[in-house]
């Protein structure tokens, strides 16, 4: 795990934090919180500088985040729900020259020679308003938990949706949990699984005036119209290097990412104080970006691609294995030993692949 992301440590067992799709397609760094449903959190405690690399090693050199999930309680079943919806607008939209108040700056620069006639009659695109909108959240989750004196078990899914507010941006997210502890005598068994599907729905707003709708819609002439009378795109007649903001909301990005973890852990104190464990942890994520620019605009800067389109498929897997032995005892009321004696196993595979016209 590379990066400055922390590490986290979900219900005892490190998620891995690797890599996602940038937005221009290339490799980024992907947090291992992503993926966790907010509503299924119970605690997080936060270790940093000597105490996260003496138990974590070189993993934690970041911080580590120690988070608890919720677990069912001895009891009969009970059935929750939860669930939100809120609405997301911009606060401040950037104070832009209107059409009027443009053409007479360049007038002034005599980079044009606009009538007076043809500033009065102009009317105003404001291109801000035309790439961005009110934003719409939702969150819904329903969970089933209960148990006896050795037997807790708590069941969760979850679904987060939102639609950003430059338009056609916005996120789906799904997820399930299952968490079961059994506990008798002197013998302890617990299991953790859940799995995410994440669609994400991007635009490019990072970048310059070519490349980004935000800043296209700020720099971009506020005089003319979004399309000419051809229906064409319209450009702007005094800088080409500015790219149409509409015509970048035709990108179609898309990532679809699936994960799965699976985690298992079992204990038994073989004589007073002493008790061996194990832990086991597989993980697999899927991940695959489906993007098309159309002819229409422009691609990392290019007005002439004629039409780009890209597929790239990432995949990883980890497994880690844990054995220990714990050792915790006081003698003569007074003196407390207690020792820890472990090995780990680790490895992670990953593959990526990118195709592009």
């Amino acid at each position: 795990q590379g990066g400055n992301e922390p590490l986290y440590v979900i219900d005892g067992f490190p998620v891995y934090s690797g890599s996602g799709f940038g937005n221009t397609g290339g490799k980024t760094q992907m947090s291992g919180l992503s993926t966790v449903n907010p509503s299924d959190i119970e605690s997080i405690e936060i270790l940093k500088d000597a105490a996260a690399t003496a138990i974590y090693g070189a993993q934690g050199s970041n911080g580590v985040f120690i988070i608890t999930t919720k677990r069912g309680k001895q009891g009969k079943i009970r059935i929750s729900y939860d669930g939100y919806a809120g609405v997301q607008t911009v606060a401040n939209e950037y104070d832009v020259m209107n059409a009027q108040q443009y053409m007479r700056y360049n007038n002034a620069f005599n980079l044009t020679s606009f009538t007076e006639q043809e500033i009065n009659a102009a009317q105003a695109t404001n291109w801000f308003d035309q790439v961005t909108r009110n934003g719409f959240l939702q969150s819904h989750n329903v969970n089933l938990s209960g148990g006896s004196e050795s037997l807790k078990y708590y069941f969760s899914l979850g679904y987060y949706g939102m639609d950003g507010i430059v338009k056609n941006t916005g996120m789906d997210r799904y997820t399930g949990r299952s968490n079961i502890e059994y506990k008798k005598d002197k013998f302890t068994f617990s299991s953790n699984i859940f799995a995410t599907h994440i669609l994400d729905t991007n635009q490019p707003t990072e970048g310059g005036t070519r490349n980004s709708v935000i800043s296209s819609s700020i720099a971009f002439a506020p005089n003319v119209t979004v399309r000419d009378q051809s229906v064409a795109y319209i450009k702007d007649q005094n800088d080409d290097f500015i790219a149409n903001p509409v015509s970048l909301l035709d990108i179609n990005d898309k990532i679809y990412t699936d994960k799965l973890n699976f985690s298992a852990g079992a204990s038994y104190e073989v004589l007073p104080g002493l008790k061996p464990e194990i832990k086991l942890n597989y993980d697999v994520q899927n991940a695959h970006r489906s993007c098309y620019v159309p002819s229409t605009t422009a691609y990392n800067g290019n007005f002439t691609h004629g039409g780009t389109a890209s597929q790239s498929s990432m995949r990883s897997t980890g497994i880690s294995f844990d054995g220990l032995l714990h050792y915790d005892a006081v003698f003569n009321k007074k003196h407390h030993v207690t020792g820890l004696l472990g090995y780990e196993y680790y490895q992670r595979d990953n593959n990526y692949f990118r195709a592009e016209n």
